[in-house]
């Protein structure tokens, strides 16, 4: 498997910092959806849940985590041992 590993952030015409601009439109039923209008000079990549899946995937099965490694509950940390 072959993971993605050129993903593009977004970057409006304006620069990055600049904020995106959205269109709002009246739908049939009353309420209102959000259309992005903002001019882009770089198009970025969606990060979607099946993205981050295939990630999850990918390292699970190159690593385990190993329950003969001290960890440090305090801190958050866990060792992990390579398959």
């Amino acid at each position: 498997m072959s993971l993605k590993t050129d993903f593009k952030d977004a970057i409006p015409a304006s620069g990055a910092g600049t904020l995106r601009k959205y269109q709002q439109i009246s739908n049939a039923d009353g309420t209102v959806s959000f259309q992005d209008a903002t001019e882009y000079s770089q198009v970025g990549d969606k990060a979607q849940a099946s993205v981050f899946n295939a990630i999850g995937v990918a390292v699970n099965s190159k690593v385990e985590l190993s329950s003969t490694q001290p960890t440090d509950q305090s801190a958050g940390d866990v060792w992990i041992k390579p398959v």
